[in-house]
């Protein structure tokens, strides 16, 4: 793991937006609908309409209840639009929350790179004087001295 991913796995609330939209079935956020989602009333009211057409060819009565398909796919259309609104505020809200990091949230991060920091200048502060006759790469692999190859 990096510094950095390190340093942003302290923060709070981080990868949530990820983890919702993959947890919700969508492809991005802002699709406003899952994976898959197609609207069906239009399809219903073509079967519908085919049926019409074939019981008026054949001259027989049109039932009261022939257009519940259309109905029952309507409501599972508008069932799917409010799920997929419901599923966009949240994500929304989850991003508003990943985004507003004030000065005490991001305390703990900044403390960690300031740590790492100092490490990495006590470090090359302690390489100095071996890397001081070292000019270049070549240098170091000719170099026979093990504190200048593990440098």
């Amino acid at each position: 793991m990096s510094i950095y991913d390190e340093a942003f796995a302290l923060l709070p609330n981080r990868g949530m937006t990820a983890a919702a939209i993959k947890g919700f079935g969508l492809r991005t956020w802002g699709t406003a609908a899952p994976v898959g989602y197609a609207a069906t009333e239009p399809k219903a009211r073509e079967a519908v309409e085919r049926k019409v057409r074939r019981l008026a060819a054949q001259g027989l009565p049109v039932p009261q209840d022939i257009a519940a398909p259309i109905i029952a796919a309507r409501n599972a259309d508008q069932l799917s639009e409010a799920r997929a609104r419901a599923m966009d505020a949240a994500i929304a809200g989850i991003q508003t929350v990943e985004q507003v990091r004030g000065p005490a949230v991001i305390k703990p991060a900044l403390a960690f790179l300031r740590q790492e920091l100092r490490a990495i200048a006590v470090e090359a502060a302690d390489l100095a004087p071996t890397l001081a006759r070292v000019k270049g790469a070549a240098d170091v692999l000719k170099s026979k001295d093990p504190s200048v190859t593990a440098a």
